[in-house]
């Protein structure tokens, strides 16, 4: 009960702020600071009543490098640290990826003046979800195959895939890589609209200035 409940909370209340985010039409130009730390509060306090429980129902054993759940606690520790993580982040990049179209919506509709700000923003957000997909991904894969392998063949048996262990370690020690890669490549995609940006304004600019003048 405590791992259904668990996972249910990471799942759905995490994303509940996004949701509002992508769907209110008022959510940008009303949005506040003290709106924010309501959201974070009601987001974090749970998930520290969560790691209380952990404590409190004594699961937290010396079990490797990846997770603090004992192996006694399959289920427990495959729902709350893996299915539920990644589910996380697959809803924050489809959430992210509505996000984006929407201050597109705005930005062409007058909204926004300054469009690369906002959209670089949200995109930068979005890939850095992306990059968290690619670096649990093995891991998760790896702890899903591995318990249902000790469920099938029993708790003794020793599972090992060195495919995953060796993808495993490589994208965990490139999450920082990849966050870097995607600030810079959006940085470099920033500059190349500001400038396609002034190249236009110039020349509508100038457009206009050579129109013959009519006396009025």
């Amino acid at each position: 009960l405590f791992a259904i409940c668990a996972s249910v909370y990471w799942v759905g209340f995490i994303n509940v702020f996004s949701a509002m985010v992508v769907l209110g039409r008022k959510a940008f130009t009303q949005l506040n600071k003290m709106t924010v730390r309501r959201v974070q509060l009601c987001v974090w306090t749970p998930a520290l009543l969560i790691a209380i429980l952990c404590l409190v129902f004594d699961v937290i054993r010396p079990s490797g490098a990846w997770c603090f759940i004992g192996s006694d606690y399959g289920v427990l520790r495959l729902l709350v640290l893996y299915v539920s993580v990644l589910l996380v982040f697959f809803m924050s990049v489809g959430l992210g990826t509505l996000s984006l179209k929407h201050i597109r919506g705005l930005s062409t509709s007058g909204v926004f003046t300054r469009m690369p700000v906002p959209m670089l923003t949200q995109a930068h957000m979005l890939l850095c979800s992306v990059a968290y997909v690619i670096v649990w991904l093995p891991v998760a894969l790896q702890r899903v195959l591995e318990f249902s392998e000790k469920m099938r063949y029993g708790s003794d048996y020793e599972y090992s895939n060195a495919t995953l262990s060796a993808l495993s370690r490589i994208t965990c020690n490139s999450r920082g890589i990849l966050d870097y890669l995607a600030y810079v490549g959006l940085r470099w995609l920033g500059r190349q609209r500001g400038k396609r940006a002034n190249r236009n304004r110039v020349k509508t600019q100038s457009s206009l200035e050579s129109r013959p003048k009519t006396l009025v």
